[in-house]
């Protein structure tokens, strides 16, 4: 195949990758580099979400990527942004949408153009709908655009704003735990909607991404000139040499909805888990949202940052997902299942994902249930490493690296 150029944005350096968007993101680094596609990373020197450095530069260019294109933000962009950010919140009482913000960064948007005429490329692919204001789509309409939705961004800033009101007292401190936020049905009693303008932005591009199957039939519903693919989270299956015998693992990502899913457990799984068996412990890895810190409670092991979790997931016994907000797909189960350690999950992220109870894994519908499920788990670990395999073997027969090279080639050739 002929190396043709493609343009890749990703607003955060992904490698290596400290949560579950950055392992996206790599992913389809390696579907276009393995259909022999010549890769340019665009991408912002600027976010401190995971700085870039010199290693990670180096990396991506021995094995994934042609060139990496780094902005600086501008004083100029810097300067608009907050002056509408004021006017916005003085007249509306609100926030500005994301949406609006990278249609205010004029420098950004110009810089953005005119590495992209210099690479001439045959595809430009952009992750979220927040970075669309980056993309002229009138100077590049002769090109195919893809945009990969990740998830429905204004329903979960949305769901996050929801979350954050009862989360929070003040910026980074953690409020007295509010019983509204520890019950499953959360976030089904309230009538956030996806804001329109994410579906006028998907209707620019040639063909759009859902991560999951739900997701994707909102986004066709809503949309009328997109083509819409449903490409779920892929990973190679890592066939260690899985213990099975240490603790469970909750992989943690930097958002509200993972503090919120933490104290759900802890609150009220954990006393239930304890009460049968008092030598049940739960590790916890990642970072946390805005660094907050968690409150450490008997029966949990809180890890911070790893930078490599295979060690950990070769030792635990089972992984949990006891998350239930968020929109997407939960990465951390694919990632727990491709090291093969069976899930217990709550259903509405279950759904979401390659789990089925029983069958590589275990869903819970309430506390009580996720309870006896990890119960049933720290008690025979011969039925962890029965669903562990089967749910190694999920991801490696149906969620392959080969598997979204596949796909990925298909929606090319289909546009």
């Amino acid at each position: 195949m002929a190396s043709f150029p493609v343009v890749i944005y990703s607003h955060i350096n992904p490698y290596p990758p400290k949560f579950g968007f950055l392992q996206r993101v790599l992913s389809m680094l390696r579907a276009f580099n393995d259909l022999g596609y010549e890769i340019h990373l665009f991408s912002s020197e600027d976010d401190n979400d995971n700085p870039w450095s010199n290693d990670s530069v180096e990396y991506l260019k021995r094995n994934l990527v042609k060139d990496i294109h780094l902005y600086k933000n501008s004083r100029r962009d810097y300067l608009i942004q907050k002056i509408f950010r004021k006017f916005y919140k003085i007249t509306t009482k609100k926030n500005p949408p994301e949406f609006l913000l990278y249609r205010l960064a004029p420098d950004y948007r110009s810089w953005f153009s005119l590495q992209t005429e210099s690479i001439d490329p045959k595809i430009i692919m952009m992750n979220y709908a927040q970075f669309d204001g980056l993309l002229d789509h009138k100077r590049f309409h002769s090109i195919l655009r893809v945009i990969d939705a990740i998830d429905l961004r204004s329903l979960n800033l949305s769901r996050q704003d929801q979350l954050n009101t009862l989360l929070f007292t003040a910026p980074f401190q953690l409020s007295p735990v509010d019983e509204r936020i520890l019950q499953e049905d959360f976030y089904k009693i309230t009538e956030i909607k996806v804001d329109k303008q994410e579906y006028h932005i998907f209707d620019k591009y040639s063909a759009t991404i859902a991560i999951s199957m739900s997701e994707a039939d909102i986004i066709r519903k809503n949309t009328r000139k997109t083509r819409v693919h449903f490409i779920p989270m892929m990973q190679e299956a890592r066939f260690i040499s899985n213990q099975y015998s240490g603790p469970a693992i909750f992989p943690m990502g930097p958002n509200p909805f993972n503090i919120q899913g933490y104290l759900y457990f802890a609150r009220r799984v954990l006393p239930l888990v304890l009460k049968e068996f008092p030598d049940f412990n739960l590790q916890i890895s990642g970072t946390t949202y805005s660094n907050i810190s968690l409150p450490q409670v008997p029966g949990i092991t809180i890890l911070g940052y790893v930078p490599e979790l295979l060690p950990y997931y070769a030792l635990s016994s089972f992984a949990i997902s006891p998350v239930f907000g968020g929109t997407g797909q939960q990465i951390k189960i694919i990632e727990a299942m491709a090291h093969g350690l069976a899930v217990v999950a709550l259903e509405e992220a279950a759904k979401r994902s390659p789990l089925e109870h029983m069958q590589n894994g275990l869903v819970a519908h309430d506390a009580r249930e996720f309870a006896e499920h990890v119960c049933r788990l720290w008690r025979d670990r011969e039925l962890c490493r029965r669903l562990g395999r089967a749910a190694r073997n999920t991801i490696h027969e149906k969620y392959s690296q080969e598997r979204l090279n596949s796909e990925i080639s298909r929606l090319l050739l289909n546009q």
